[in-house]
């Protein structure tokens, strides 16, 4: 259940985050898919553009 008293909808993600705990404790699985799910467009920008950035890290190195 959403509350219709947050302001901003940045405020919805941390309303519904807390809605995570239960009686029983902490619900891991969808904590955890909520985790997956968020850092999955980091991990695949990173994989997109590894090459560029071992090229640009190395290029300014001196052999020697």
């Amino acid at each position: 259940m959403r509350n219709h008293m947050l302001d901003s909808p940045a405020q919805h993600h941390q309303a519904e985050q807390s809605q995570i705990r239960t009686a029983r404790g902490t619900a891991w699985g969808p904590l955890m898919a909520g985790a997956i799910i968020t850092s999955l467009p980091v991990v695949i920008f990173f994989l997109s553009i590894q090459r560029n950035i071992a090229t640009v890290l190395t290029a300014g190195a001196v052999k020697g």
